[in-house]
């Protein structure tokens, strides 16, 4: 299964989200993600999950202090992406 998933990575030239992979290989994402933050300790595959940087809309816009992007009801949860690291 890690040559399929590897392989599917790379032909997306980029990231993928997890479910949309999942579906590629045929696996329920939950299985799939243990494998995946497998790979990402181990150095073979990173991941882009949607922090602070990837959702935040506000940055103050809301005309209130920032409580944070745990707490700021503006941040979207982003989906986990997963992607190959490539090899130089």
């Amino acid at each position: 299964m890690y040559s399929q998933v590897m392989r599917e990575l790379q032909a997306a030239q980029g990231t993928l989200r997890l479910e949309d992979l999942a579906a590629r290989v045929n696996a329920e994402p939950s299985a799939l993600k243990g494998m995946l933050e497998f790979w990402v300790r181990k150095g073979r595959m990173r991941t882009g999950d949607g922090d602070a940087m990837d959702a935040a809309a506000c940055a103050g816009a809301c005309g209130q202090a920032c409580p944070g992007v745990t707490q700021c009801v503006f941040v979207a949860k982003m989906p986990t992406m997963f992607s190959v690291v490539s090899k130089k």
